[in-house]
């Protein structure tokens, strides 16, 4: 029985390998890896293989348990380093595919949650200088339910932030890091520490309020 051969695309090259089933149950990623070495002269540390749109990590396992197939197309990316070039390795590569994703995480977060958070502390500011300050005009009992209703709106603006911010988090959390990626760990701990900071200015801001309600309620 003919196989359709195997086809490895690099940029715009092709490479076509003549093998069957039994050769890619047998045939591991690692020994695939340094047959595409040989072939292209990417070093196998820089290089990444690509297949049906996932990439393939585990070197001890047969390119059959990634479901190529006699006739499939698995793309390699990768580049031959110039004289004196450091070679790239595979977790520099992932790791920067991490960083990358932690800044889109970062963008994402900030222009979901920063106009909401400064309105939220802008608010609350207000409404402290209209109900609970010392100079307020509003006789706090009177305006009692005036009051309720606007900490309800403001509190409800508090409640949103703070789901959303803890949504982040377990989305940066969510993140899976390879052994060694340092540079993305250190980068994820600033990610944390800056919604961190969001949620207690809102926190503060809240504690706030609620500390000059009582403080008012025990003077009436």
């Amino acid at each position: 029985m003919s196989y359709p051969p195997l086809i490895l695309a690099w940029g715009k090259e092709r490479f076509h390998f003549q093998y069957d089933d039994s050769d890619l149950t047998e045939m591991t990623l690692a020994q695939f890896k340094e047959i595409c070495r040989e072939m292209t002269g990417v070093p196998v540390t820089s290089m990444k293989l690509i297949f049906s749109g996932a990439t393939m990590k585990d070197d001890v396992s047969p390119l059959i348990y990634y479901g190529v197939y006699p006739g499939a197309l698995v793309r390699m990316m990768g580049s031959i380093p110039k004289p004196g070039q450091a070679v790239v390795s595979e977790l520099d590569m992932e790791q920067h595919a991490i960083m990358e994703k932690f800044d889109h995480i970062m963008s994402e977060t900030s222009d979901l949650v920063l106009q909401k958070i400064r309105g939220f502390l802008s608010n609350t500011q207000i409404f402290i200088d209209q109900f609970l300050s010392e100079n307020s005009a509003i006789d706090f009992k009177d305006a009692e339910s005036i009051i309720k209703s606007e900490r309800k709106t403001l509190f409800d603006s508090y409640t949103y932030i703070s789901e959303i911010l803890m949504k982040r988090l377990l989305i940066v959390d969510g993140v899976v890091l390879p052994q060694g990626a340092d540079n993305a760990r250190q980068q994820r701990k600033k990610i944390v520490r800056q919604i961190q900071s969001w949620m207690n200015q809102i926190d503060e801001a809240k504690t706030r309020v609620l500390d000059l309600e009582k403080a008012k309620t025990s003077a009436i």
